[in-house]
């Protein structure tokens, strides 16, 4: 079963309004379904516009990880300590 969701956002380079708008449908639906959604590597730029949009604050503090590697780590040292 899925219980994380990395998206690597090593490639964007700006958000806009309709990005916003998709991940927060993302996230909706994966919270439907028990999945949390991480991101990985996300520039200053993207960061800061999530953070305006106060989708980080719908995210949840501690899923926004550096690399994809640092977020499966994350989680596999969360189930082991289960």
């Amino acid at each position: 079963m899925i219980q994380v969701l990395v998206l690597d956002m090593s490639n964007i380079m700006s958000v806009d309004t309709s990005g916003i708008v998709a991940l927060e449908e993302l996230h909706g639906e994966l919270v439907t379904r028990g999945i949390q959604l991480a991101i990985a590597n996300p520039r200053w730029k993207v960061l800061n516009k999530l953070e305006a949009a106060k989708f980080l604050d719908k995210l949840g503090k501690g899923w926004i990880f550096l690399t994809a590697g640092d977020a499966v780590d994350a989680r596999v040292n969360t189930m082991s300590n289960c």
